[in-house]
């Protein structure tokens, strides 16, 4: 086994930057402001109604109470 010193060199004249793809660029954005931003899942319109159960809220002395 050996071991040398690696040899960088250019092709060609100029270099050439790799392009990248614009349609990924923008998807890793809004992915990324989606994953960093405010928004919650209040913010969206739900398609399937949820129920939500509140336990502990009330005592049962104050279910009685008829307040008109």
């Amino acid at each position: 086994m050996s071991v040398s010193k690696a040899k960088f060199e250019q092709k060609g004249d100029t270099f050439i930057k790799k392009q990248q793809n614009n349609q990924k660029k923008k998807k890793i954005k809004r992915v990324e402001e989606k994953a960093l931003g405010w928004g919650g899942f209040d913010d969206a319109k739900r398609i399937v109604p949820t129920s939500v159960l509140l336990k502990n809220m009330f005592r049962p002395a104050e279910l009685r109470i008829v307040i008109y």
